[in-house]
């Protein structure tokens, strides 16, 4: 999932992918991913296999027809609590409307169908990588919105030049409702 944070309340969900795939695979998606949206963090689950992406993600990744390897602002969330009660823990920051959606995505149909049939779906794994965001913004907050580490200059720098990614605006968020 790709979520963006504008200010310290609302949460624009940019796109999600859900996929079953092999690793190098995954480690290329996510590059591809990190490249179109250049977010801040990108978080990932410190548990079985999120382990050694992390160390992978945070060594660099290769793409084909970019120059130099990809680096990016990995950070291991540890979630506390079963998928549930992360959830129930966020659902005020739905309540509150500070969690949008696009009118329009390829993927919204099923992310809605597996969002408002939790827990009984089929599938969770959208409704934890949104609560596990939603937990780590809400705890992160204040880091968010006034301090800066210089690590996003860096990684920035990391990656400068690649002239065929495009980057998306940080203020159009028209079509979200």
């Amino acid at each position: 999932s790709c979520i963006i944070l504008r200010g310290s309340y609302s949460h624009f969900l940019m796109n999600v992918w859900r996929d079953r795939v092999e690793y190098p695979e995954l480690k290329r998606v996510l590059a591809n991913f990190y490249m179109q949206y250049r977010p801040h963090a990108v978080l990932i689950e410190d548990k079985a296999s999120g382990q050694s992406l992390i160390q992978e993600l945070r060594a660099g990744v290769e793409l084909p027809d970019y120059p130099k390897k990809i680096v990016m602002p990995v950070v291991a969330i540890e979630p506390e609590g079963s998928k549930l009660t992360r959830a129930i823990r966020v659902s005020p920051q739905f309540e509150a409307g500070r969690v949008w959606l696009p009118e329009v995505a390829p993927w919204l149909i099923n992310y809605e169908s597996e969002l408002f049939g939790f827990p009984l779906s089929t599938n969770d794994d959208q409704v934890d990588s949104t609560s596990q965001y939603l937990d780590w913004a809400h705890s992160h907050s204040i880091n968010i919105v006034s301090a800066s580490t210089g690590r996003r200059a860096s990684v920035d720098a990391d990656n400068a030049g690649n002239g065929s990614v495009r980057r998306r605006s940080r203020n159009n968020f028209g079509g979200y409702t």
